[in-house]
This record gives C-alpha cells, structure tokens and sequence, in this order.
C-alpha cells in the first residue's frame, strides 16, 4: 500500500500525458498536408533517428540528476510537438513536431520502469510484484489513451484535425503539476559518485559483459519492430479501405487499450512455454489479417498483436532490470532501446516502401518473418527469471 501511494501522482501524471487527441487521426492530417506511405516511413525514420540520438544521454541524465524532471521535459517535448503539429501546413514543418515527439519519446525511455524497479527495493515489496505496478502506471495511460482516441475522431469530425492537436496541449501540461510532487526514490542518485565518464562506461559494460543482457536486448529488438509498425501505421489499414474517419477513433482506443491490458497478460505469460503460445496466436491472427477487409477483423487484429507483443516486452524488461544495478538502470534500458530504434529506423522506410509499393495488406508479410524470427529466437534464448 505504501508503494501505491507512492506511486499516485504518476499514475495521475501518465494519465495526464495520455491523453492526447491527435493520435486517432494523426495519419489522415498528415495525408492532408501532403504525405504519402513512403513519407509516413521516413518520418517515423526521422523522428526515431531523434529518439536515437537522445536517448541514451536522456537515460544518463535520469540516472545522475533527477528521473522526475526528466519527465517533466518529457511532458514539454510532448506539449511541443503538439503545439507544432497543429500549424502544420506540409510535411517540412510536421517533421519538425514528429522530431519533438521523438525526444519525448527518449525522455520517457526506460524511466517509469526504473522507477518502479527502485521503488521494489526502497519499499521492501518483493520484485516478483513488478509486472503488477507496471501494470497500473500502463493501465492509467492507457484509459486516457482510450478517452483521447475516442474523442479525438469526433473532434477531427466536427472540429478539424488541427483542433485535436491544440486541444491536447493543456492535459501535456498539467501532468508536470503531478510529476512535480512525486516523491521519487534516491538509490539511483550514488551514480553521482562517479563521473560522467566512468558511469557512462559503465553503463554500457554492464550490457556488454553480460550473455543474458544481450539475449533478452535482441528479444527487444525484434518485439520492438513489429510494434512499431502496428502503433505508427495501424491507421494504414483503413486507409486502405477507405473507412469512415469515425473507425480511426475506436481503432486507436483499442491500440491503446493494449498497453493496460498488456500489464494484465504479462503476469500470466512469464514462462518460455507461455510466451510462444502467445507469439502462435498472434501469428494466427496476422495471417488471417491479410486476407481480409472487414474493418471490425482488422481493429481487432491489431489489437490483440499489440496486446501480445507489449505484454512479452514487460517480461523481458523485468527480466533485464534483474541484472541491473539502480545506479545504471534508466541508462542502461535507454542503451537498449536506443539499440531497438537503430533497428526500427531501416525497417520503418522498408515498410513503408513496400506498403507503397505492393499495399498494406501484402506489405503485412514482412510482419509474419519478423514474428517467426521473434518465435525462433525466444526458443533459443536462456530462460532465466
């Protein structure tokens, strides 16, 4: 109980900076100012070059200053890109804002799950609970996702696509009020005693030195692939076949949905055995998914992929904080993730190079590979806890 209240104003915090309108519609505005699939690629190729580029500083800066304030400039990032979005007129400017969401993107890598690591400790809970707290800060971001989707759609509907961009900047802002007041755990500040050099060699040696680190960093990677392609190009579906703007609303609650449920799952999918029977299913339902047109199959199709796949990404990342010591721990995942993002930014053009070239739906083949290779891959990596 005491770590629950420890943890309220993030909840509150997360469920602030969650609730952000443009996401529902973001690829119809974009394609309103002149964007095409192949320039929805590079785009999410620019932004996460942004995302690489500041991703490990940002987690060094967390370790050694303060993770509250990292994502109090996380919340500004965010309130930025919004701001910029909403006076885009083509696609120079809106690359600008997707940059800035990039950063935000690398300001909020790795510290919420360093938080609640640390937390454990500080607290005496056991860590056997992560999965658990872990569940609730995604669950408070995923109901406001959920209410910023649904309400998003009817804002671009009635109000203008712009206005959904503009009208999320306020809840951006009120979430530094919360994460302002939250008590944060101090373990991690004895990388102070270090400097900067030293901790940052560090940093990357304990990843280096360590076979497991490596393993679960690679499960990362390839998990990391197919996400991203599902949270930036879910909307490309419909697009595809021309639904009605009110689906794109309802599409991108259920994505979000999955980032709560995905906390839920994680809990009962902590076993090699469990997670590739989950990783079967989801195959499953990709397949199925490109053969058909029924917009409800494909709402739910992407949903329950992404559910999957960020529940195994809870598992893995409570796996590596194991090995990790507080004073490198939010560096250490964003070296991670920043490896995860090197990765994305070829395949995203990819992507977006054969969903120009040959459509979404044919495009969705390179998705099943990367899930065989996810599947291979976890049947060959060591399973420790």
């Amino acid at each position: 109980m005491k770590l629950n209240r420890r943890l309220i104003p993030i909840y509150v915090g997360f469920f602030a900076q969650g609730l952000v309108f443009w996401y529902a519609i973001e690829k119809l505005f974009m394609m309103s100012i002149g964007f095409n699939t192949f320039l929805i690629g590079v785009m999410i190729a620019i932004y996460s070059t942004v995302t690489l580029l500041t991703e490990i500083p940002s987690g060094i800066l967390a370790d050694r200053w303060s993770r509250r304030s990292v994502l109090i400039l996380s919340s500004l990032a965010l309130a930025a890109s919004s701001l910029i979005g909403a006076l885009s007129n083509n696609v120079a400017i809106y690359l600008i804002s997707s940059s800035f969401w990039g950063l935000y993107l690398s300001l909020s890598s790795g510290v919420t799950e360093s938080i609640v690591y640390d937390l454990l400790i500080e607290t005496g809970e056991t860590k056997d609970n992560y999965e658990k707290y872990i569940a609730r800060v995604n669950i408070s971001s995923s109901l406001a996702l959920i209410i910023g989707g649904l309400t998003g759609s009817v804002i671009g509907q009635y109000l203008g696509l712009d206005k959904a961009y503009l009208l999320s900047i306020p809840a951006s802002l009120i979430s530094i009020l919360f994460f302002a007041i939250f008590k944060e755990p101090k373990e991690h500040l004895k990388s102070r005693e270090a400097s900067l050099l030293k901790h940052t060699k560090e940093t990357f040696a304990i990843i280096a030195s360590n076979i497991n680190l490596i393993q679960l960093s690679l499960m990362l990677i390839l998990s990391g692939m197919i996400l991203s392609i599902f949270m930036e190009a879910s909307q490309l579906w419909l697009i595809a076949i021309i639904a009605p703007i009110v689906f794109y609303g309802p599409l991108n609650a259920a994505v979000c949905s999955s980032y709560g449920l995905s906390g839920i799952l994680s809990n009962y999918v902590k076993s090699k055995k469990r997670l590739v029977i989950a990783l079967v299913i989801s195959l499953i339902v990709l397949i199925v998914l490109i053969f058909t047109r029924n917009v409800f199959y494909i709402i739910f199709a992407i949903t329950v992929i992404s559910i999957i796949i960020q529940s195994i990404d809870i598992v893995i990342l409570h796996k590596i904080n194991n090995y990790l010591p507080s004073k490198t721990r939010a560096g250490s995942i964003s070296v991670m993730s920043a490896a995860k993002r090197l990765t994305i930014i070829p395949i995203s053009l990819l992507f977006g190079s054969l969903a120009s070239a040959f459509g979404i739906f044919n495009s969705t083949w390179f998705i099943v590979i990367i899930m065989i290779v996810i599947i291979i891959t976890i049947l060959f990596v060591q399973d420790k806890s």
